[in-house]
């Protein structure tokens, strides 16, 4: 409850008695309680998803990993043309597996505020990314020995010269 007391003044401005003025603000009070408690659970649960995605993403990228290497291993053997391509395709299924499960990750890392985007590292206008195309490249696939070069069409659209969804992403 609030609650204001007002002098009232008649026209000649002599003071003829004082206005006490009351409000219910229980309600308001209520709904600003309720708000506080969905904005915890609202957090809460942000957190509880973060540290389960973080978790779970950890949990098959571990097997996963145990099939990438054990594919090069087998790879790097005598193999029948058919068997080449079929564990090139699980090579490639799993390359690929992989490569959502590190986004997932790397999504909820940024959504915790342990990650940056880099977003804002991009070239800043059009005309930069067409002179310096190097630019829009993952920076860390050069430490990975990764290349894919990059072409210039008449049309200035980037083209890599290898296409990455048959190649695979390099990790």
């Amino acid at each position: 409850m609030t609650s204001a007391v007002y002098p009232w003044s008649d026209p000649q401005g002599t003071v003829g008695g004082i206005i006490i003025s009351a409000d219910d603000i229980s309600q308001r009070k209520q709904f600003e309680r309720e708000l506080q408690d969905a904005k915890r659970a609202a957090e809460a649960a942000s957190a509880a998803k973060s540290t389960f995605l973080a978790n779970m993403s950890h949990e098959i990228r571990t097997p996963l990993n145990g099939i990438l290497g054990m594919t090069d291993l087998v790879l790097d053997t005598e193999l029948t043309s058919d068997q080449r391509e079929n564990l090139s395709l699980v090579r490639y299924s799993a390359d690929s597996l992989l490569a959502i499960i590190n986004d997932i990750l790397d999504f909820s890392k940024i959504e915790a505020g342990k990650m940056e985007s880099g977003i804002d590292s991009f070239p800043a206008s059009s005309r930069a990314m067409q002179q310096n195309p190097e630019n829009l490249r993952d920076p860390g696939e050069a430490g990975r020995g990764c290349s894919f070069p990059l072409t210039r069409q008449p049309s200035f659209r980037m083209h890599s010269s290898e296409n990455r969804a048959a190649s695979g992403r390099c990790f």
